[in-house]
């Protein structure tokens, strides 16, 4: 359990990471577009962070027609959502998480992963 909880800290000590994981927690379910949006970095950075979050079980990636959707493993044991939930927790009052989430409720799929060329929707982005 020693080295699990090691992992888990190191996954989560960096303040991008962070704020990705809170923002899951609130959201429940993002795409790459999406948090690369609120999080203002580029696609391939945003890629590489959740890529150590999935490495350490704490986010689920899974296909969703053309978006890579992100969410909170579930299935991670109960002592270790408890864990994270308290971490995440301590950030409630946090001003970069709570502008996040606003960001977040504006951030609209449809108009961030649009492909140039692409037949587009009518959608005022």
């Amino acid at each position: 359990m020693l080295k699990e909880i090691v992992k888990i800290n190191r996954a989560l000590s960096d303040i991008t990471r962070l704020r990705i994981m809170a923002l899951l927690y609130k959201k429940k379910k993002l795409c790459v577009c999406e948090i690369k949006e609120v999080i203002g970095l580029s696609q391939p950075t945003v890629s590489s962070h959740l890529k150590i979050l999935e490495s350490g079980r704490l986010i689920k990636g899974f296909r969703e027609g053309k978006w890579m959707n992100y969410e909170i493993n579930e299935s991670l044991e109960e002592k270790k959502r408890k864990y994270i939930k308290l971490i995440i927790s301590l950030l409630k009052d946090d001003s970069q998480t709570a502008a996040d989430e606003e960001k977040a409720k504006k951030a609209d799929r449809f108009c961030l992963c649009r492909q140039p060329g692409r037949i587009k929707r009518n959608i005022s982005c």
